[in-house]
């Protein structure tokens, strides 16, 4: 059974970027936020593609109900809130200072390149694949360099336990 995960715009970006669409529809319920529609219009081709896989129903509209959290951008806040209300949700996370404050939290966010990092040790990708990734990320400059070092760590341990 997959499981529950909310996202904000800058993971979902990225991940579009990345080419990690199919592997997050594969791994995870995807639930999204009206701020991160919002965020995510249908002029640029990751909002596109997001609203082409509401309208498919296989990513799910959801808002939360109560604001705990009140600082961030709209997208950051309700996706924050979200995996606050809904226990045992993944938060799907990039920005620094909000994937911060969720960890202070306790929510335990994921961002794209340590999800890739866990593609690679699963097997889901080979090391070329997860290193292309990461590239990928890389290359679009807005993804910290220290998530990238974070991954690159993580497919280190795991090609090393391979061995």
């Amino acid at each position: 059974m997959k499981q529950n995960a909310t996202l904000d715009s800058s993971f979902w970006i990225h991940s579009v970027g990345a080419g990690l669409v199919e592997q997050l529809l594969a791994d995870f319920q995807l639930n999204v936020a009206r701020a991160v529609t919002n965020e995510l219009t249908e002029d640029c081709p990751s909002g596109a593609r997001l609203h082409n896989l509401m309208r498919e129903g296989k990513i799910h509209l959801a808002d939360p109900a109560t604001a705990k959290i009140t600082r961030f951008g709209p997208g950051e806040r309700a996706s924050i809130n979200l995996a606050i209300e809904n226990e045992g949700w993944i938060l799907l996370m990039d920005d620094r200072r909000p994937f911060r404050a969720a960890e202070e939290l306790g929510l335990g966010p994921v961002a794209s390149p340590v999800y890739a990092a866990s593609l690679y040790r699963r097997g889901v990708l080979d090391q070329r694949g997860v290193l292309t990734v990461l590239a990928r990320l890389s290359a679009r400059s807005t993804v910290s360099p220290q998530l990238i070092d974070l991954a690159l760590a993580q497919i280190a341990v795991t090609t090393k336990e391979r061995k």
